[in-house]
């Protein structure tokens, strides 16, 4: 299971990797046109992987990382629109 954490306390889960990142993707883009500081983006929104039963993996995949991976993979594109 894959949890997209959105802040200290929202949490949505996903079963697949691309579908949180998708969700990460959007989220992030109508927080930044309602004004979300650039300390949130880099501090607060990251995507874990749950290991095992209620725990997560030890090293979060922060919002660059995602966005860079999604690039790379093919699902955004030059202007960051989703084409997965």
């Amino acid at each position: 299971m894959w949890i997209l954490v959105k802040s200290i306390n929202e949490k949505e889960n996903f079963n697949e990797f691309k579908d949180a990142c998708k969700s990460l993707i959007d989220y992030v883009k109508i927080r930044m046109d309602e004004g979300m500081t650039w300390m949130e983006l880099e501090t607060m929104i990251w995507i874990e992987q749950e290991t095992k039963v209620g725990e997560p993996m030890r090293v979060p995949m922060m919002f660059y990382d995602v966005r860079d991976f999604c690039f790379g993979a093919g699902w955004l594109d030059e202007t960051g629109k989703w084409i997965g």
